[in-house]
């Protein structure tokens, strides 16, 4: 055996012994020792041995340690010895006992007073009560009945309490032994007849103490977890108890704890085996709706979102489906095309370009939905394609070309034959084509409504390599090989090295940078000439997904943000301040969108549509629509509200 100190991380004891009984205390250790007939007492922080009681001839079958109390069966004489350690922590004997009561094949230590025997063939069970003055003396209490034979019997610790499981019911004996009463009573769920596979009081509720006792239940197969209060009425002279919380989750139950206070109401904690998961009282409380606010969609493998109005969503296959958002939340189909590599939507968002796996260039209309132009001038060439007010402009990289389709003469047209071999490209906001060469060192700008064509200074960057092209406004921004951001203005004809950055985004005058450390997020205004910071917490993991809502004077801007650790946050634009952090329990992927001024998410391989309400549209809602939950000062008070206190019945 092996004791380390989680604060120093170092060894502190190493002995070899047969088991580890218990701590005493925040130092002391009960083990059995490696020949098997002998308990021992040592100090593990200082590896520090304190005394030792010997079995000699006689081995031990079963040891435990329970309110003070030393219980020790011994296999040969089947015997058991009770001990208590005195003050200097040496075994003091206090009984010997060898009467099989009632041929019972187990027996729990309640305390340091009290017994419990039982069999699973039986259900009569027999309670051994000693007297504290005369350990010799005692008093037997046969033909305590629990109606039908156990699954299991579960030692209930924090109220010395047996737990007894049968196939059909559940019921706690909880001796009081002042008030004489010794009889079982059945707890039943407000949910029709559980059938729980383990039952336990493993929860933490300082302030609950010796005022009521907590029951965890447990149903593997259906995945369900009730917890129960309970305790003795004296005005009632009965049991009472009421359900605290039924939840049914989607996970493998394996283990299973809580902890309950006033303020923060009942916490759970889950484990399947691999991962350790958190329940609120909010997610208690408030988990089964009364309706859904959006039925769940499957959907395929890459997703994006055009001018927060089209979902477009490709399959392994290049299979492409369009989609809208309609005002209940559903997903309406608009188009369905196969053999798809790219696509291209006009500014105005009423034409769509598609480029087949040949090259071919086909153009459908998004209102009519027909397809108005097809050509097979570039096939089987490189192309890069954007979209100029209601045109398309294309560069076939092969032949250096720069051509336009206008979407009104459904026309194609060659505007320019370039210099230079076209590495990246992009249109900025002032109707600028910029091309840089596969240098990269030459930068040309082609004014596309005038058709002036000019090779700007020579680009000098620190790194060489430029990977992406954005255009934000007016502006263009260069990302290098090694993350680093730059920030090109032709008006001021300076290039401005900004951080560097694993993820950009943007959207109209803003964008925004993930930092590689993934932990800092830096906001930019063009505009306003802004620029912003938010710093994300050490353990949210990698920033995997990030999205900017829309922006006008009538609502906020938005920042949403999915991280490593399966929480999407939401951030305000102007202060950089975190407004909201949900936690989303399943597979919570790499996608995050605005489409209709909804939030879109990809959870489970189903789409997940969140609606989003800006705070000011909050004002004119009424109260009434407030949630309970945030009413109560004290959480604990919402578990209570959903029960009713119920009387026991006895056996």
């Amino acid at each position: 055996m092996i004791v380390m100190n989680c604060q120093t991380n170092e060894m502190s004891m190493q002995i070899s012994c047969k088991k580890l009984i218990s701590f005493i205390n925040a130092e002391i250790i009960l083990i059995i020792s490696s020949s098997n007939n002998s308990l021992e007492l040592w100090d593990c922080s200082k590896n520090l041995f304190i005394s030792k009681y010997n079995f000699h001839d006689d081995t031990i079958e079963e040891c435990t340690f329970k309110n003070s109390i030393i219980k020790v069966t011994l296999k040969e004489k089947s015997m058991i010895s009770y001990f208590i350690l005195d003050k200097d922590f040496q075994f003091n004997s206090i009984r010997i006992f060898n009467e099989n009561i009632n041929n019972y094949n187990h027996h729990i230590l309640l305390d340091g007073y009290s017994e419990f025997y039982y069999s699973f063939n039986c259900s009569d069970t027999s309670l051994i009560i000693y007297d504290k003055d005369n350990n010799n003396s005692k008093k037997i209490i046969n033909n305590i009945n629990f109606i039908s034979v156990p699954i299991s019997v579960i030692y209930l610790s924090q109220s010395n309490s047996i737990a007894w499981l049968t196939s059909k019911s559940l019921m706690i004996f909880h001796p009081l032994y002042k008030e004489n009463i010794f009889k079982p009573f059945q707890i039943l769920s407000s949910q029709n007849l559980i059938q729980y596979d383990l039952v336990h009081d493993h929860y933490s509720a300082v302030e609950f103490e010796n005022q009521t006792n907590f029951l965890t239940c447990i149903n593997k197969t259906k995945k369900i977890i009730d917890i129960y209060e309970w305790h003795y009425d004296k005005e009632q002279q009965n049991h009472i108890y009421r359900q605290l919380t039924h939840v049914q989750l989607d996970i493998s139950i394996d283990q299973c704890v809580f902890r309950a206070n006033w303020f923060d109401g009942i916490t759970m904690y889950c484990s399947d085996s691999n991962y350790i998961y958190k329940y609120n009282a909010t997610m208690l409380t408030y988990r089964i709706l009364s309706e859904s606010f959006a039925p769940c969609q499957t959907v395929g493998q890459i997703l994006n979102i055009h001018s927060d109005e089209f979902l477009t969503i490709k399959d392994n296959d290049n299979s492409l489906k369009i989609f809208t958002l309609n005002n209940n939340n559903v997903l309406d189909l608009k188009l369905s095309i196969d053999s798809i590599t790219d696509y291209y939507f006009t500014k105005t968002s009423s034409h769509i370009l598609f480029v087949d796996e040949k090259k071919f260039l086909s153009i459908y209309c998004l209102n009519s939905l027909k397809l108005l132009w097809t050509s097979k001038l570039f096939e089987y060439k490189n192309l890069q394609i954007h979209s100029f007010q209601s045109s398309f402009i294309v560069i076939c990289l092969q032949t250096k070309e720069i051509f336009q389709i206008d979407i009104n003469s459904l026309n194609l047209k060659n505007l320019v034959q370039l210099p230079i071999d076209c590495h990246l490209s992009t249109i900025t906001s002032n109707n600028c084509l910029y091309i840089i060469s596969n240098d990269p060192t030459t930068l040309i700008e082609f004014n596309l409504n005038n058709q002036n064509m000019t090779i700007l200074q020579p680009i000098q960057l620190k790194s060489t390599n430029i990977i992406q092209l954005y255009s934000v406004s007016d502006y263009l921004i260069f990302h290098t090989d090694d993350n680093h951001i730059y920030l090109c203005w032709k008006e001021k004809k300076s290039i401005t090295q900004l951080e560097q950055a694993s993820r950009f985004i943007s959207k109209d005058n803003r964008f925004v940078l993930v930092c590689t450390d993934n932990k800092t997020l830096i906001l930019y205004d063009l505009k306003e000439k802004l620029r912003g910071t938010i710093r994300l917490d050490d353990n949210t993991g990698q920033c995997e997904a990030i999205c900017l809502s829309n922006y006008n004077k009538e609502y906020e801007q938005y920042l949403f943000i999915i991280c490593h650790d399966r929480f999407l946050r939401m951030y305000n634009v102007s202060n950089g301040k975190q407004i909201a952090k949900l936690f989303i329990h399943k597979d919570l992927l790499s996608f995050i969108g605005i489409l209709n001024n909804r939030l879109l998410l990809k959870v489970d391989n189903h789409l997940c549509i969140i609606k989003i309400i800006d705070k000011k549209s909050l004002l004119n809602r009424l109260s009434n629509r407030k949630c309970t939950l945030f009413e109560q000062s004290m959480w604990m008070t919402c578990h209570h509200d959903h029960c009713v206190w119920s009387n026991t019945v006895t056996s």
